[in-house]
């Protein structure tokens, strides 16, 4: 159990993260003090917590791609992946501009046995980032 929790919060983490380093432009920064807060109780494995935080933020800023994502994310690592996929495909929908987005809308779909759905996510991401590893390992 402890092994498999280690294995989600790395893997959590590593999605969490990269983001940030695509220079994001949303409303709400990727390094501000809240999404660093969220995101730091979902890395310790605490997705409650991080999904409180991350609802909080996004109910002030509804559209923001990011903060979608990182709903979805919380989902999908808490075994929730019918709710990860509808905020993981509207980070998808406002053109999130990072490929993590349609990777792990993929993943989530996959993990629901929509194997169609996820050729698409991974397509639509193909598409807007052309040679992406992540989401040709994928396909």
């Amino acid at each position: 159990m402890r092994s498999s929790r280690v294995i989600c919060s790395c893997l959590l983490s590593a999605a969490l993260l990269v983001p940030s380093a695509y220079g994001l432009r949303a409303e709400v920064p990727a390094r501000s003090p809240e999404i660093r807060a969220a995101v730091h109780l979902a890395t310790e494995g605490n997705y409650e917590g991080a999904l409180q935080r991350f609802e909080m933020l996004l109910a002030a800023d509804s559209k923001n791609p990011l903060l979608l994502y990182y709903v979805g994310l919380c989902y999908y690592f808490k075994g929730d992946s019918h709710k990860a996929v509808t905020f993981l495909e509207a980070s998808m929908a406002r053109k999130a501009e990072f490929p993590e987005a349609y990777y792990w809308a993929a993943r989530a779909h996959r993990s629901i046995d929509e194997n169609e759905r996820a050729k698409e996510c991974v397509r639509v991401g193909l598409e807007r980032f052309p040679g992406n590893k992540k989401l040709l390992s994928l396909e």
